[in-house]
């Protein structure tokens, strides 16, 4: 003979197999895409640092290093969406290119061109911490202290009077650096010493890199891409 178990038990029973609510699933939902937002972006900021270290390690080995940090730079110059988003960027150059040629050392005669550019932190600022946006300079400086001369990047912030900020050496020795640019307007493949257009940017940039004196340099032509370009 069967025992039945009191109503109140049984009631209690069935409450205790009772599903989440929708409310619980959504609530429980929305904490889990929280956590994953903020694994994505910590994981994301620290693979960014990962590739910049290793941009830096390439461009400090070989000049063809340097290129594809270069190239890499120039993919993530702020485009035109990006300016319009922020009004602030609007009064920053992205990108603007000097030609000098008047250093000598000996009777050696140096091509000491510089290009600066925008950056936001990332691998075109080898660094995923930095805040806000910063001026980048690929430039030739002679090292302290040395009869050696060396290619870096000097980095500081937009907003900064200094005229040198953070020096980063990538390549040395280095004997001359010249850079040339392509303007699409032209109508031509004729590369041109400097860029001083605030309101365009190039379609190529050839950078020539000699490391010592008398050596055949080596050349590469980066493109800036139309998405970037106004």
């Amino acid at each position: 003979m069967s025992r039945r178990l009191p109503p109140e038990r049984i009631d209690a029973g069935r409450r205790s197999r009772r599903g989440f609510t929708l409310l619980e699933v959504v609530i429980g939902m929305a904490v889990l895409a929280m956590l994953v937002m903020t694994v994505y972006s910590f994981v994301r900021s620290n693979l960014a640092a990962v590739q910049g270290s290793k941009d830096l390690d390439a461009a400090r080995d070989s000049a063809g290093g340097l290129a594809a940090f270069l190239q890499g730079a120039l993919d993530e110059l702020p485009s035109q969406s990006d300016k319009g988003k922020d009004l602030n960027l609007q009064k920053y150059v992205s990108l603007r290119g000097v030609a000098k040629s008047d250093a000598t050392t000996g009777a050696d005669r140096y091509e000491t061109d510089s290009m600066q550019w925008l950056a936001a932190p990332g691998r075109a600022l080898l660094s995923a911490s930095a805040n806000g946006y910063y001026y980048a300079t690929l430039a030739l400086r002679p090292v302290a202290n040395s009869h050696d001369w060396e290619i870096g990047i000097d980095r500081r912030t937009v907003d900064t009077q200094a005229e040198f900020g953070e020096w980063m050496p990538l390549i040395r020795p280095a004997a001359g650096l010249k850079i040339e640019y392509v303007d699409k307007r032209l109508g031509s493949q004729r590369y041109q010493s400097a860029w001083n257009d605030r309101a365009a940017l190039p379609i190529l940039v050839r950078i020539t890199v000699w490391r010592v004196p008398g050596e055949k340099p080596v050349r590469a032509v980066l493109s800036v891409p139309a998405a970037r370009r106004p």
